[in-house]
Parts: structure tokens; C-alpha cells; sequence
């Protein structure tokens, strides 16, 4: 573990936002940009986080989607799902479902016609992350690119004494995630035990650090006295805090702030990579 002053600089603790996205009274929360604006989460563009304890709506038929058919071009896109099964169609042919904890990736380049949701039943609970990331303006016309990725393909690294991490995109802990995305980015999922500590290294030449804290709280971020608490547990529409970016040299230390427990992990998502100018 790095001593204090090797520890990079916490640039901004902040409560993430609410976001309609689909134009009715659904709610997500989102992490960036409502708590860190484009230019420091850049590339990044969006972090929504939705959680829904009772879900309302299961599709009738195979074409029926509560996120209907819409247009992206341009960026990538990562849906990580932790709980609820994952549905996705597009206008590449490609139809299906993933199981969670799971993951659907797509390269949108010159253009994709996508629908979402409706594979879980009603009353079920439904908990994930879509993230969006910017591309080169040189890229930005691609051929478009899809992936699912089921429970088992996602690596899973182990930390501190008891806490582990899966890792979406870019190599972290020895292993590399799935999704390839056109801009080099690390996209890691933390699950930290109460009382556990956590530390590790950003890879040379990416200058952007993003940790998001969507369940439980953390403590002694950059060594020193930094808090980030949860804003909410169990309901999807309330605030959760986000906390970063930081810059150059090892991410801030986390400890789960609870007795040690390897049965009640908190949990963390953390985003780092190069940034890439406005396109």
C-alpha cells in the first residue's frame, strides 16, 4: 500500500444527480456529468446507475421493449448489469438476453438503431450502470460493434482481505475486460467489504481517475480524511455521491466504513483512462 504522499490528489467529492432519460417520470441516477462536468470526466461522457426494487414491466412479446428503439452513433457504450437479466435488439441483427452480474457492450461508430429492457419479471429488482465513453474524432465513423458478455466471461480479481473487483474494460489485477473500447479506458466494478482497505495503481498515461460510490460509504480517500457516504440504499431515484476526478500517480486508498464483514461488501465503481479532446 502507497504511503500518503504518493497518493493521487482528490480533486472533487460531489453528490451525483437525477436524470430522466427516456422523456417520462423514469429516473436514473447519474454520476457524471451532473457531479463532474465533461471537462474533467472526459472521456467519459455519462454514468447512469438505476435500481429498481420492484420492477412493473415484463415484455409481452419479443418485440416489445419499455426502452424503446433509438438512434446512437459516435461513442461507446458499457451496460453492466449486477442484478435482473440484461435485453437488448438492434439494427445489427443482434437479439438477446445476459444474466447477471453481466455485461453488453457496443462500438455505436456510424450508427446503431438499439431497444432495451423487459426480459425481467415483474416485482423483480433490476440494478446496473450504463456508461458512456467518447471516441476520437477520427473514429467516430467505424463499422458499429456489439458484445454480450454472461457472469463467467467478466474477470474477477481479488483485493485486500476479502474484497474483489470485475473488470469491464482495460487490464487491471493481471486481467484484461472485454469490452475493447476505441478510446484506451479502464472500467472496474468494486465490491469492498465493510472494514476491508483497497488501493491500487493507474497505469502511466491515463490522467483521469473517476470513483463512484453507489452503495455503502468509504473512508480515508488519498490517505488522508475524506468521506464519501451513501446518499441512498435501496431506492434508485434518490442522490448517490460520486467522488473524484483524481490525477497522475496511485488513486486514493477506500475503506468500507463497518466492521470487517466478507458477507456485506460495499460497493464502488471506478472509471480511469487517457483523456481525448472534444469531438
Amino acid at each position: 500500500m502507497a504511503s500518503s504522499d504518493t497518493m493521487m490528489k482528490v480533486g472533487r467529492v460531489a453528490m451525483a444527480g437525477i436524470s430522466r432519460p427516456f422523456g417520462d417520470d423514469r429516473e436514473v441516477t447519474q454520476a457524471f456529468p451532473s457531479a463532474c462536468p465533461p471537462e474533467e470526466s472526459d472521456p467519459f461522457l455519462m454514468c447512469d446507475y438505476f435500481d429498481s426494487t420492484d420492477m412493473d414491466y415484463e415484455a409481452e412479446d419479443e418485440d416489445d421493449f419499455p426502452i424503446g428503439w433509438h438512434p446512437h452513433r459516435g461513442f461507446d457504450i458499457a451496460t453492466f448489469i449486477k442484478t435482473g437479466i440484461g435485453r437488448h435488439a438492434d439494427s445489427l441483427g443482434n437479439r438477446g438476453t445476459f444474466d447477471s452480474p453481466g455485461l453488453q457492450w457496443m462500438s455505436t461508430g456510424s450508427g446503431v438503431y438499439h431497444a432495451e429492457g423487459g426480459a425481467n419479471k415483474v416485482g423483480e429488482t433490476m440494478q446496473g450502470f450504463q456508461i458512456w465513453i467518447n471516441v476520437p474524432r477520427g473514429k467516430k465513423m467505424e463499422d458499429p460493434r456489439y458484445g454480450t458478455v454472461q457472469p463467467n466471461g467478466l474477470p474477477l480479481v481479488k483485493l485486500g482481505k476479502c474484497s474483489s473487483a470485475r473488470v469491464l474494460a482495460g487490464e487491471f489485477g493481471g486481467e484484461r475486460g472485454p469490452f475493447a473500447t476505441v478510446q484506451p479506458v479502464l472500467m472496474v466494478v468494486f465490491d469492498v467489504v465493510h472494514g476491508d482497505a483497497v488501493s491500487f495503481d493507474v497505469t502511466d498515461g491515463f490522467d483521469t481517475a473517476i470513483l463512484y460510490v453507489y452503495r455503502g460509504s468509504l473512508d480515508g480517500l488519498g490517505g488522508g480524511d475524506h468521506k464519501v457516504a451513501e446518499g441512498a440504499s435501496s431506492s434508485w431515484t434518490r442522490p448517490t455521491p460520486a467522488a473524484g476526478p483524481w490525477r497522475s500517480g496511485r488513486p486514493p486508498v477506500a475503506t468500507a466504513s463497518a466492521p470487517p464483514s466478507c458477507s456485506s461488501p460495499g460497493s464502488g465503481s471506478t472509471s480511469r483512462s487517457s483523456g481525448t479532446g472534444p469531438s
